[in-house]
């Protein structure tokens, strides 16, 4: 049995508020939910679809392909720890 929760995207508050009220995780959460319950905050979350996602994935790939072709790389370069062998 799978309960509907409603999920509410809210945009971080504007810095004169922020600054005002002080920066901490409690006041921001309060800031929030005041948000969502006065009708303020009524954003919906992003979905993970689309080109934009898409585009996420991709540069995940060349990122993790361009960390290992610069290990690779670090590898080969560096003098090998065996002693080499004597005549």
């Amino acid at each position: 049995m799978a309960n509907e929760v409603t999920v509410v995207d809210v945009d971080r508050p504007d810095r004169k508020a922020r600054r005002a009220n002080g920066k901490s995780d409690p006041v921001d959460a309060h800031a929030s939910a005041t948000a969502v319950l006065s009708g303020r905050a009524n954003g919906w979350p992003k979905t993970r679809n689309g080109i934009v996602e898409a585009i996420r994935s991709l540069r995940v790939v060349r990122r993790s392909a361009i960390k290992a072709r610069t290990q690779t790389f670090n590898q080969s370069a560096a003098p090998s720890s065996s002693p080499s062998p004597q005549k």
